[in-house]
């Protein structure tokens, strides 16, 4: 099982450096339905890698233990429910990608009550499709 996970460069630099995203851990309100943006980019920078990592390695884990999951197919549609700003996604679709090399089309809508936080997790989608292709 995975132990160590990380952003993949492009990702890590993109969200830290293009999105201005922070680390900013807190025990403060989390009523992030009412964040504004800077709260969200905060919750980005201190968020995102976590729910990365753990999607990432879950998925990873479950993908091994089951490598026929998806081997008859070459599409998918990912539904997240509270989907903040995606890294549970990302982590997702990453795992998928480096299992199964016969799914060319992931379709991924996210509802979430926070517009801030859909708009960061479209461009970070937006984002990852581009760099699905490359090596990263």
């Amino acid at each position: 099982m995975l132990t160590e996970v990380r952003l993949p460069e492009w990702l890590d630099n993109y969200i830290y450096c293009e999105l201005g995203a922070k680390y900013c851990r807190s025990n403060s309100d989390m009523t992030v339905i009412d964040w504004d943006k800077s709260d969200v980019l905060n919750y980005l920078g201190t968020y995102f890698p976590r729910s990365y990592a753990e999607a990432y390695c879950i998925f990873s884990h479950y993908f091994t233990v089951h490598p026929d999951a998806f081997s008859g197919r070459d599409t998918l549609s990912v539904f997240d429910f509270g989907c903040g700003t995606g890294g549970e996604i990302i982590g997702l679709l990453t795992a998928v990608k480096k299992c199964f090399h016969n799914i060319k089309h992931i379709e991924v809508s996210g509802l979430d009550g926070n517009h801030h936080a859909l708009r960061l997790l479209e461009n970070i989608v937006e984002r990852y499709s581009r760099k699905a292709g490359k090596k990263e």
